[in-house]
C-alpha cells in the first residue's frame, strides 16, 4: 500500500500530462476557430504548469508516506485528475466563443502565478504531502501576508477558470462535489498539523485560509 501511495503522484502527473497534450493537439488542429485557439492556449498553459511543478512532484514522491497526510494526497490528486479530464473531454454545455471566455485564460494564469509564488516562498518547506520538517518555521512574507494557504487558493482559482472555460455539467459537478470538498479537508488536516509548529496559531489569527474576509 505504501509503495502504491508513493507511485501515485507520478502516475497522476503522467495522466495529466497525457490528457493535456492530447487536448492541445486536438485544439491546435482547429486553430482557425477562436474558441479552439483559446482552448489550445489553455491546454498549453496547463501543460506548462505541470512541467514547472514536475520536479516538486518527483521529490514529493520520494518522501516517506506520512500518516499525517491522512489519505488526503491521493484523494486530492484524484480530484484534480477528474476535474481536468471532465473539463477537457466532456462536451461543453455553453455555446461557442463568447467575449467573457477570453478573460478566463488570464484568470487561470493569475491562479498559477499565485500558486508558484507561494511555493517559491516556502522553498524547502513545501511538499505535495502534508508534513513538517526539522526546523520548520512559519513563512509570513509574499502571498502569506494575506492568506494562510495561497498555494491552494491559486490551485482553486486556476481550476475554476479551467472549468468555466470548458464548461460542462460533469466538470462543474466534479469541481463542486469532489475537488472543493477534498481541498477543504486537506487544508483542515494540514492546519491540525501546523498548529504544532511554534508561531502558527498567532500567524493564523486575523488571516483567512483562502479568500481574504471570506474563509
Amino acid at each position: 500500500m505504501r509503495a502504491a501511495l508513493r507511485v501515485f503522484p507520478l502516475a497522476a502527473l503522467g495522466v495529466l500530462v497525457l490528457a493535456t497534450t492530447i487536448a492541445l493537439v486536438r485544439e491546435a488542429s482547429r486553430w482557425a476557430a477562436p474558441d479552439h485557439r483559446l482552448a489550445a492556449l489553455f491546454a498549453a498553459a496547463y501543460l506548462g504548469w505541470l512541467l514547472l511543478e514536475s520536479g516538486i512532484t518527483v521529490r514529493s514522491a520520494r518522501e516517506e508516506v506520512q500518516v499525517t497526510d491522512r489519505w488526503t494526497a491521493p484523494l486530492y490528486g484524484l480530484a484534480r485528475v477528474a476535474v481536468v479530464v471532465t473539463a477537457l473531454y466532456v462536451p461543453a454545455a455553453r455555446p461557442d466563443h463568447t467575449p467573457w471566455t477570453t478573460l478566463l485564460l488570464p484568470v487561470f494564469l493569475v491562479g498559477v502565478a499565485l500558486r508558484l509564488w507561494a511555493i517559491r516562498k516556502l522553498g524547502g518547506f513545501y511538499s505535495h504531502k502534508v508534513r513538517t520538517v526539522a526546523g520548520h518555521r512559519i513563512v509570513r512574507s509574499g502571498p502569506y501576508r494575506f492568506v494562510r494557504h495561497p498555494a491552494y487558493a491559486g490551485m482553486l482559482l486556476a481550476h475554476l477558470a479551467l472549468v468555466l472555460f470548458f464548461l460542462s455539467n460533469a466538470s462543474v459537478a466534479v469541481l463542486v462535489v469532489f475537488f472543493v470538498p477534498t481541498l477543504v479537508v486537506r487544508i483542515l488536516v494540514e492546519e491540525s498539523l501546523m498548529l504544532s509548529v511554534p508561531g502558527y496559531a498567532s500567524y493564523a489569527t486575523g488571516r483567512r485560509r483562502l479568500v481574504p474576509y471570506v474563509w
